[in-house]
């Protein structure tokens, strides 16, 4: 399960670096404005949904290897990190006049 957990960190991550690099390079090309890029209302709830959903698969792996020192606690610990940390930028940028959410 901490595999798993950190495989979804991983592809969160450059899903969200992916995004900014998008903004960035808009933001580069077409000068600052408002709404760059647009993001779908139903996008977002998967993206921040399956992000809880594995923020606490990677808890309750982090929670049952408690007592053991080992490489799997490490990577449950290191995903939810990521997890976190994805979301807070991810929903960062989405606080920002750069992004319209649309209905999709």
């Amino acid at each position: 399960m901490a595999f798993v957990c950190l495989a979804a960190a991983i592809v969160q991550c450059i899903q969200v670096a992916d995004r900014v690099t998008h903004v960035a390079w808009f933001a580069y090309k077409f000068g600052v404005e408002p709404h760059l890029i647009t993001a779908g209302s139903s996008t977002l709830v998967v993206f921040f949904g399956s992000t809880a959903v594995f923020v606490g698969l990677g808890l309750v792996a982090t929670d049952r290897l408690r007592t053991a020192k080992s490489r799997f606690r490490f990577c449950s610990l290191l995903s939810v990190q990521m997890l976190i940390a994805g979301a807070l930028v991810w929903g960062g940028l989405l606080a920002s006049p750069f992004i319209q959410i649309v209905t999709r």
